[in-house]
């Protein structure tokens, strides 16, 4: 099946629409190229902030939220002009978490996630790593817990043992 770009655009829209979360592209200089309903449901966006005919920019959107008070009391020009600073891409990774409050008003809380998601990558390549070498001994190895359930394997270990290839998966009980 040969798609135009048109027809995937198309397909990438219906893909993003049809998804539970919220969720925006923005290009290199911080313009909105994609977003879903679901976005402005959960931000209470108007329709007309995000027209499909003249796509916002960071800054549009930073400078509507600003007037409302979403970054709470001060000149709502400069709370925008700081927020699309932020947004330029310098590798920090941020968790947002927003909560609408009872009485009106939204609390929101950024936790900076870069050295946790570092780590997680190291742990990552250092497994894959490790996966490397242990398939690749000349001889079968397989460590198990406490439990007696396998937590490590090779591939050497399957042929030693006779095992089916994809038998042995973690966790699985060496009975």
């Amino acid at each position: 099946m040969s798609l135009t770009e048109g027809g995937l655009l198309r397909v990438f829209q219906t893909i993003i629409d049809n998804l539970p979360s919220g969720v925006t592209l923005l290009d290199k200089d911080l313009r909105f190229v994609a977003w879903n309903s679901e976005i402005k449901q959960l931000l209470n966006f108007p329709d007309e902030l995000f027209n499909p005919d003249d796509p916002p920019e960071m800054a549009k959107v930073a400078l509507f939220n600003a007037r409302r008070g979403e970054y709470g009391p001060g000149d709502p020009e400069e709370q925008a002009r700081a927020v699309v600073e932020r947004a330029r891409p310098d590798g920090t990774v941020l968790e947002i978490r927003g909560r609408p409050l009872p009485d009106g008003g939204f609390v929101s809380i950024y936790t900076d996630m870069t050295e946790r998601k570092r780590a997680e990558e190291e742990v990552r390549r250092t497994a894959s790593f490790l996966q490397a070498v242990l398939d690749n001994l000349p001889f079968g190895m397989m460590v198990v817990d406490k439990a007696i359930r396998c937590r490590y394997w090779n591939r050497q270990s399957e042929t030693l043992l006779e095992l089916e290839s994809g038998l042995v998966c973690q966790g699985i009980s060496m009975e």
